[in-house]
């Protein structure tokens, strides 16, 4: 079952019960991107940890002991981005950094002969709430059977995550509704990690949900789902995605 929270996440995450969810997978607002429909730009990667703050401190009340927070988040200008934001969130929020994945895009220019190295790969950062120790052992390996599904160049666990940005329901969709196509967060990623951290029945919290990718996967496999998607043109595309899928779902005004 998916809940659809229509506003801003920022607020609606304050309503979500203390250590009640075991999962918050989503693919963050990069840093020089547009975050809302009033253009405000967050550009200097300091100003975006300031942004994001208040959103990080609610992800790590509603998280259970044990659980983890999962996201896709680089910067095309600010190379040490990255570090800063991942010592930040293990110095001033106390959570653990985990692991550094990244996603390698098999489709980054669409009819781009050379696209730059910087485009090509994003990081995907896991952190756990819970001591270093007890973070050793959180990934579930047996729950997964096919790695070349992730990594089609090998056949052993890797934190190469090869997935193109697109896929053809989500363009049905878009075509459906009228809307432009652009690139999508692709679905092995939240797929991956649902399946290495969660169990059926648990909660898995997008709160950026943009066309639907979290919340279709964790529906898919057993998991419910928070969302919150403060763009109308989002949550009509992720409706029409739910349509098309027969998935249950629910959507709530703020």
């Amino acid at each position: 079952m998916i809940k659809l929270h229509v506003g801003d996440s920022f607020e609606m995450i304050k309503d979500v019960k203390s250590k009640s969810v075991s999962l918050v997978q989503t693919d963050v607002p990069y840093p020089d991107m547009i975050i809302h429909d009033d253009n405000t730009n967050i550009v200097n990667s300091q100003e975006w940890i300031e942004w994001f703050s208040p959103l990080a401190k609610e992800i790590k009340r509603v998280l259970k002991d044990g659980g983890s927070l999962v996201t896709t988040i680089n910067s095309k200008y600010d190379f040490s981005f990255y570090h800063k934001w991942v010592s930040w969130m293990c110095d001033e929020l106390g959570l653990t950094y985990v692991y550094n994945w990244y996603w390698m895009k098999t489709r980054v220019i669409p009819g781009g002969s050379y696209p730059r190295p910087r485009d090509a790969t994003d990081f995907i950062a896991h952190f756990y709430k819970g001591s270093i120790d007890d973070s050793k052992n959180v990934y579930d390996m047996d729950a997964i059977d096919d790695w070349a599904r992730y990594n089609p160049s090998t056949k052993v666990p890797t934190n190469l995550i090869y997935a193109s940005s697109s896929d053809q329901a989500y363009r049905e969709a878009c075509k459906e509704l009228g809307m432009k196509h652009n690139g999508k967060y692709p679905g092995v990623i939240p797929e991956l990690f649902i399946k290495l951290l969660t169990k059926k029945g648990d909660i898995i919290l997008d709160p950026f949900n943009g066309s639907g990718t979290t919340s279709i996967v964790a529906s898919e496999l057993g998991r419910k789902c928070i969302a919150f998607e403060y763009n109308k043109k989002w949550v009509r595309l992720a409706k029409r995605q739910y349509d098309n899928a027969n998935l249950r779902y629910k959507v709530v005004v703020k």
